[in-house]
């Protein structure tokens, strides 16, 4: 869970909120992919079995960060953000071309 929660910051590296809406950094899908590389060579291989719990996590984790965990009072705007980076940034279900793929190269 503290993974999937966290993960959700990559958003925040790649992405950010221009007015109400989601703008992409140039570098964004290296970055993302890179950090998502790293992660799954350097995780446990059982972590690779949990894909559908990181994304729930990192779903609850956007939720989280976008509402402060109801503190205040939502700003019109971060409901549309957030529904931008929940269908832009997700766990990769692709694994062999992300990680297997360079294990190999390297072999």
């Amino acid at each position: 869970m503290p993974l999937g929660l966290n993960a959700c910051r990559i958003a925040e590296l790649a992405a950010y909120n221009h007015r109400g809406v989601l703008s992409k950094r140039p570098y964004s899908e290296e970055m993302e992919k890179a950090f998502w590389k790293s992660l799954f060579q350097a995780a446990p291989r059982e972590a690779r079995g949990l894909l559908k719990e990181m994304q729930l996590a990192m779903d609850i984790g956007l939720v989280m960060t976008t509402f402060y965990a109801a503190k205040f009072p939502p700003h019109p705007s971060h409901t549309g953000v957030l529904l931008d980076t929940m269908e832009n940034y997700k766990v990769p279900t692709d694994l062999l071309t992300l990680v297997y793929q360079s294990c190999i190269c390297r072999c």
